[in-house]
């Protein structure tokens, strides 16, 4: 039965690296995603990559594939949080983060962008017409590091308000959620 495994993972594992050549050459990564999907199905994919094609008989291949999947996983790719003064917003979340923010303007919007690779989502503080900062609505919960108390203790001194401390949510991690200076309710997630 492990034999049979082994020359199915393998076949698997071929046309993973054969459709991903074609992800890495047309920058597109939903070859692999498809070619998965097609012979294991949707809910099997992560089960069937994580324990077959990067298991330790694949040396070398284990990135390649958690990068290839990551990449076509995402759901969110961007964000815009809602700011009313760009220069006060970019100020606290950078004392906040201990990040650095580059400016850009898109019409009639100004933004200040996140850090950001390819690839991975991101976002933005945004101040336009059309922008409004709320502490209702959708919450952003942005990577609070290794551990989240880290850029929550600088939350007040930056100009917001701490709403709920660190809680564990089990298996999950750790959530916190603040007002930023602009009165958003924005989270932080961090696994420890």
């Amino acid at each position: 039965m492990s034999r049979i495994f082994s020359i199915y993972s393998f076949l698997l594992f071929l046309i993973l690296v054969i459709s991903s050549w074609g992800a890495f050459v047309s920058g597109s990564y939903f070859a692999p995603h498809t070619a998965i999907s097609k012979i294991m199905g949707t809910r099997s994919r992560h089960f069937l990559v994580s324990k077959y094609v990067c298991g330790d008989s694949f040396f070398g291949f284990q990135e390649l594939v958690i990068v290839l999947l990551i990449k076509m996983q995402n759901r969110v790719v961007w964000f815009d949080i809602a700011v009313s003064d760009l220069d006060r917003a970019k100020e606290f979340y950078s004392k906040v983060l201990d990040v650095e923010l580059v400016d850009n303007e898109m019409g009639p919007n100004k933004m200040s962008m996140f850090p950001f690779e390819p690839g991975v989502a991101s976002g933005a503080l945004v101040q336009g017409p059309d922008y409004k900062p709320s502490a209702e609505g959708a919450t952003v919960y942005l990577n609070g590091g290794e551990d989240l108390s880290v850029p929550l203790s600088r939350v007040e001194a930056a100009g917001g308000e701490v709403l709920l401390d660190k809680m564990s949510i089990g298996e999950y991690g750790f959530i916190a959620y603040f007002l930023d200076a602009e009165g958003n309710k924005v989270a932080l997630l961090s696994m420890s």
